[in-house]
């Protein structure tokens, strides 16, 4: 299973805008429209699947970038283990990953993968978004897809 579509498998894809669970207005798998967000008006209400891959692309795009400019060790990875952060960058954000999870992240930059899952499994994000984190975690602890 590719990177997105394990993101598609987590988020969802919806082709009407919706309010996340944080209120913010998203559509596509996870594309943030929100003008409280400063992104770009007019909002679109709707989109094609076609139009909703593309966002998803330069999403996934811009998550790699900001992941390799936060945290850059993480481009000696496995492309598996950097997928997954790459997934919990979707939901935290590059930054927020740094703030949220250090030991997690300090754990794989030290190559403990066991450690760093078994820390993810039990993070306040495993508490909020259980099954996708310990999906997450399997990846980080043997490096493959799941």
């Amino acid at each position: 299973m590719t990177l997105e579509e394990q993101l598609v498998r987590d988020e969802g894809e919806r082709l009407e805008a919706y309010q996340d669970s944080l209120g913010w207005w998203t559509i596509g798998v996870g594309h943030l429209i929100d003008p409280r967000k400063g992104c770009a008006a007019p909002m679109p209400e709707s989109c094609t699947p076609e139009q909703s891959r593309a966002w998803l692309a330069e999403d996934v795009a811009k998550a790699k970038a900001a992941l390799a400019a936060a945290l850059p060790w993480t481009a000696d990875l496995d492309e598996v283990r950097n997928e997954a952060l790459v997934m919990i960058s979707f939901i935290l954000g590059a930054e927020g990953m740094v703030k949220d999870i250090p030991f997690t992240l300090a754990m794989i930059h030290e190559g403990k993968y066991e450690r760093a899952a078994r820390a993810l499994g039990l993070s306040t994000l495993a508490k909020e978004d259980g099954p996708r984190i310990q999906r997450i975690a399997q990846q980080i602890r043997t490096g493959v897809r799941v």
